[in-house]
């Protein structure tokens, strides 16, 4: 099955935008860590061959973790993770655990 472009929201740009999705269900697709593309609602593997697919894919494939101040304990042990926001590419806060006292948050 080949990926098709279909339409997915962000709720902190309030925006609806592109993206390929799976031709079954029409839900977003995403890599998995052994390379496949799979559909995050019906868990399908998604062919991607389409050079502007994989390239709207790759751009929104990057994280970055930074260790931080917990405000729970207040030590310099909170591991936050980052994402890039599918519409502006911008970093946003995904989730992130204190390695000390154990608090967690996810956005």
């Amino acid at each position: 099955m080949k990926a098709i472009w279909g339409v997915d929201y962000d709720h902190v740009t309030d925006k609806v935008y592109g993206r390929p999705c799976c031709p079954e269900c029409e839900a977003p697709i995403g890599k998995e860590a052994s390379g496949e593309y799979r559909c995050f609602s019906c868990g399908r593997v998604v062919e991607v061959t389409d050079l502007v697919m994989l390239g709207w894919l790759r751009a929104r494939d990057d994280t970055k973790v930074e260790t931080g101040t917990c405000v729970r304990c207040g030590n310099a042990t909170m591991v936050t993770h980052y994402v890039r926001n599918p519409v502006t590419l911008d970093w946003q806060t995904a989730m992130g655990a204190c390695q000390t006292c154990g608090a967690r948050f996810i956005v």
